[in-house]
């Protein structure tokens, strides 16, 4: 959608937007089509403008010059209310069903994702059903998905994963999932090997609508420096402590503008800090600018 020029001050790109787009865009040879693939809904699902001039007036919140001092209960809301000023807002739309999400997520394992989706069309046109690629000879479908990389170790994960399922369910569907308590369902999908909390919670999020907060390496990047979690908080307990902060109904946009932002702003190697609109509340913008950086709850935090 280009996105790098000026655009009318209203114009807004919205899931729905994209899931038109992207129905277009892709055609898949069997019934189990996926609409509106995850990885453009996060680049096409926000205005871009990382070409434009930042100031400190487009912030929707003046903050406290002191103000990456405060909480990550307190943060989280100016963070939030300014992220979502500058990409616009969102509106969630199922990306696929929740099988087809959790094979998605694990094929999305140290690979982009546009490997990931050339692996999962192919793996698909090869194997129609989800019993034929769960029963399909291990090489064979580890070479129909090796534009995703490490196809040694996903094919047999992916084929482990279908059986436990099998087991257990009798069919290959993960529908009743919508239905399951958040808990419920996140225990569920977590006993399965190679499924962590950011596997069960893109699932959950992205094909159930439920009010989870997937951490991906852009999001655990992102929130770390801003301060939203401990210098020493892992990724998997990123989880707990963002859902903690993050209001339900926020959890969506909160993921999808913190991946935005860490790869047109917050970037790993040199973060576009002038760009930013939430550098002053960010620890690491503190930091690296020679401002005072108090540790939480220490007399004089701003409040």
């Amino acid at each position: 959608m280009g996105g790098l020029g000026p655009e009318p001050p209203n114009r807004r790109y919205t899931a729905a937007t994209l899931t038109v787009r992207d129905r277009a865009r892709y055609s898949f040879p069997t019934a189990t089509y996926v609409p509106a693939v995850r990885s453009r809904l996060i680049e096409a699902a926000v205005s871009v403008r990382i070409n434009r001039p930042f100031c400190y007036n487009q912030c929707v919140i003046t903050p406290q010059t002191d103000a990456h001092n405060l909480t990550p209960e307190d943060k989280v809301g100016p963070v939030y209310d300014n992220l979502a000023a500058y990409y616009g807002d969102l509106e969630w739309r199922p990306s696929t069903d929740p099988l087809s999400e959790l094979i998605l997520t694990i094929l999305s394992q140290h690979t982009s994702d546009l490997n990931r989706d050339r692996a999962f069309k192919a793996m698909r046109a090869r194997f129609p059903t989800w019993e034929e690629v769960r029963d399909a000879p291990t090489d064979e479908l580890a070479d129909s998905i090796r534009s995703g990389g490490l196809s040694n170790v996903k094919a047999p994960r992916i084929q482990q994963v279908l059986r436990d399922i099998s087991d257990e369910r009798t069919e290959l569907n993960l529908d009743f999932l919508m239905e399951t308590p958040v808990e419920d369902a996140k225990k569920w999908l977590a006993r399965f090997k190679g499924v962590g909390p950011k596997t069960a919670a893109c699932v959950l999020m992205f094909a159930c609508g439920m009010p989870v907060l997937p951490v991906d390496t852009h999001v655990y990047r992102v929130s770390q420096r801003i301060g939203l979690i401990g210098p020493r908080t892992n990724a998997d307990r990123a989880h707990t402590e963002l859902e903690a902060i993050v209001e339900p109904d926020k959890r969506y946009s909160f993921h999808i503008y913190l991946i935005t932002h860490g790869r047109q702003i917050c970037k790993a190697p040199r973060p576009l800090c002038e760009k930013c609109v939430v550098s002053r509340w960010c620890n690491y913008y503190a930091e690296t600018s020679g401002q005072r950086l108090l540790p939480p709850n220490a007399p004089g935090e701003a409040s």
